[in-house]
């Protein structure tokens, strides 16, 4: 992406060790959003091309994407000295905007918008951006909402300037919990890149290395107490939930023909 600046977090994702500072929101569309000092060309990492005020600078047209609908406006764009292909276009997120490529930009507000789907309710890119395209129509935006593959590439690039710290622990289990859940249902994979060669981590093959000291951990149910797992099974799988006299249900919990995992 042109933006390159580290943006903090969104104020509800904040921790109280993370840095107050918030994003700047975008008010009102500027009618040209020019370059300054900051200004740099993609091209190289670290980046080298910047933006010099001597050279020439060309004026073009931009896509603006705010969350109820789009805009036209001009950017200030100067072509780089270093790799002779490339465009210098401002950062903007001092003004609330992403600048992915020099023609689409977003506002921070829309891509906040995003996250807060995925983290609270697991959406999905295709779904939250055909969303999006309808309440585009609902307010009668001239300029239709980008696609999903579009999206995919800023979201991912303004996810990459976010300072997320490494100091997010819970504070039950500290830094290095025992045991993790990792659920990949809305960021995963095309299916296309699923190869013979991709196998899980937990995979074993002669290469392997053995760990001979290694023990299980012991007590990782969910439910801890032996006693409720036990008499939770009894009602899943266990006899009718009639209610019977209390004599039947003892005879029952002794009697039954069900295999009790524990």
């Amino acid at each position: 992406s042109i933006s390159y600046k580290s943006l903090p977090p969104p104020i509800w994702a904040k921790i109280k060790s993370d840095n107050q500072r918030t994003l700047a929101v975008m008010r009102t569309i500027p009618n040209l959003i020019s370059l300054d000092s900051s200004s740099c060309c993609p091209c190289n990492s670290p980046r080298v091309g910047w933006y010099d005020s001597s050279r020439p600078v060309e004026h073009r047209q931009c896509f603006v994407y705010g969350l109820l609908e789009a805009f036209s406006t001009t950017i200030e764009v100067q072509k780089c000295s270093f790799c002779t292909h490339g465009f210098i276009g401002p950062d903007a997120t001092d003004i609330g905007i992403f600048n992915l490529n020099n023609r689409s930009l977003f506002a921070l507000t829309l891509l906040d918008d995003y996250t807060s789907h995925f983290t609270k309710s697991e959406t999905p890119f295709v779904s939250w951006v055909a969303s999006t395209a309808c309440r585009y129509q609902n307010f009668n935006s001239t300029i239709p909402f980008i696609k999903e593959k579009v999206f995919r590439s800023a979201w991912f690039s303004y996810a990459r300037l976010l300072q997320l710290d490494e100091d997010m622990r819970c504070p039950q289990c500290g830094p290095i919990p025992k045991v993790t859940i990792w659920d990949g249902v809305t960021l995963s994979f095309s299916r296309k890149n699923l190869l013979s060669t991709l196998c899980p981590p937990t995979s074993t093959n002669q290469h392997s290395q053995v760990k001979s000291e290694i023990r299980l951990e012991n007590s990782l149910q969910f439910i801890a107490e032996r006693s409720l797992r036990k008499d939770i099974v009894f009602v899943l799988h266990g006899p009718s939930l009639e209610l019977p006299r209390v004599n039947e249900v003892e005879n029952s919990r002794t009697n039954s023909e069900y295999v009790i995992p524990l």
